[in-house]
């Protein structure tokens, strides 16, 4: 891979560290994204071209919707019926709802070394 070795990682950003720029970050359209790693990045390199920063630069956030679901039923022989895990486990459907990507997942900005 090449090009993944030509990137370097120019800042990251966690739920638990920086919860409010995460929050901002992580979620967002693609459209807005390309927008905010052009302000970021072309804030700090001057002259670079609009179209030439997204092809040579990467704003990695997590996507809008969560990506681990627990989707397991879970057998209740005397009541002789499957349940869904989320609903027997409270714990469960918060880690598949709110905790575990904002817990695991970051927010990165790479950029092309050439840059």
């Amino acid at each position: 891979m090449a090009h993944a070795a030509a990137l370097q990682r120019l800042a990251q950003y966690s739920f638990v560290e920086q919860r409010e720029l995460y929050q901002r970050l992580a979620g967002g359209a693609y459209p807005w994204l390309t927008a905010c790693a052009r302000a970021i990045l072309g804030a700090g390199q001057r002259g670079l071209a609009a179209g030439g920063c997204a092809a040579r630069n990467l704003l990695d956030a997590p996507p809008s919707t969560r990506e681990v679901q627990f989707d397991v039923d879970i057998h209740f022989p005397k009541e002789h019926r499957y349940r869904p895990l989320g609903e027997v486990s409270p714990v469960i459907r918060t880690l598949a709802t709110e905790q575990f990507d904002d817990y695991v997942k970051r927010v990165r900005i790479f950029a092309h070394r050439g840059s």
